[in-house]
């Protein structure tokens, strides 16, 4: 029996190894993305066991030494280990981007598909609403929330929220409006099934593909947000490590030969957003056929 079982663990090692290496061929992007999304929740996770310095923890005695053996990254003005800040950030960063555009999608879908379902009035009202809040750009509307509300982790997910949430509301709205209009809803309309029942079992299987794809977008772009507002000096403050901030206090060094403390939040930044990127574009070959090549 236990070689039996060891022969089916063996099969199955197998199978999924060829459905990897299938699916590495088909959608390269989904994988690459995937594998660079695991590799940021991994130092978010376990960033305490990798940090070899108190990340908001300064030493007034190593101002601006660069990467060695001592500090991978080097260290700022105040003395702050730079690799230790970088790892410590991405748990902020990622914690705010994922945050805001998830609470920003699930509220975006109960009210898209519900004025879908309403029509009339509300329907024409609220996206009317959508299309005045995306009218206004994007970071001046999260920079103002912040600035009035507080810089503070709670604040900057709420301001990302309430800038992606018409996207998510126009998103959600026009694909249930084209799922009403299918036969099958209208069979179901009249068997009786009620409209919670029909928004459950036939548009949010519809609704959530594209839903997905442009979650996985707007989660880089959060995050480019978030660190946008900490450059401009609107995020989160010191000694609270986030990414943006850091290459606000770096970036005026780089003339003086200190690359370094700017260089390496601007890296993080970089291969976040590009694996959300990637993530978007694998997971729309994935749910498009005809995207597929």
């Amino acid at each position: 029996m236990a070689g039996l079982s060891a022969g089916h663990g063996a099969v199955r090692l197998t199978r999924m190894r060829a459905d990897l290496a299938r699916t590495a061929r088909v959608n390269p992007s989904l994988v690459a993305g995937g594998a660079m999304i695991g590799i940021l929740v991994f130092v978010a996770v376990f960033g305490p066991l990798l940090e070899r310095y108190p990340a908001d923890l300064p030493d007034g005695s190593a101002s601006l030494q660069p990467p060695g053996m001592e500090h991978w990254f080097g260290t700022d003005t105040s003395g702050f280990d730079v690799f230790s800040r970088v790892v410590a950030a991405a748990r902020v960063d990622l914690f705010i981007g994922l945050a805001g555009t998830l609470i920003a999608m699930t509220i975006g879908g109960i009210i898209g598909i519900g004025i879908a379902f309403a029509g009339g009035v509300v329907d024409t009202l609220v996206s009317r609403t959508a299309d005045l809040l995306q009218s206004i750009p994007m970071f001046v509307t999260a920079l103002l929330l912040v600035m009035l509300f507080g810089q503070r982790v709670s604040n900057i997910i709420v301001a990302i929220t309430v800038v992606y949430l018409p996207l998510y509301v126009r998103t959600f709205r026009t694909e249930t409006r084209v799922v009403m209009e299918r036969g099958f809803v209208r069979s179901a309309r009249i068997s009786g099934a009620s409209t919670r029942r029909i928004a459950i079992s036939h548009v949010l299987p519809t609704a959530m593909p594209p839903a997905l794809g442009l979650w996985a977008t707007s989660v880089g772009w959060a995050i480019l947000m978030a660190t946008g507002l900490g450059f401009v000096g609107a995020g989160l403050k010191p000694p609270t490590a986030e990414w943006g901030s850091m290459i606000s206090g770096g970036a005026s060094l780089v003339i003086t030969g200190q690359w370094w403390v700017a260089l390496f939040p601007g890296l993080a930044i970089v291969f976040t957003v590009g694996a959300f990127t990637l993530l978007s574009e694998g997971l729309e070959q994935a749910f498009d056929p005809r995207a597929r090549r």
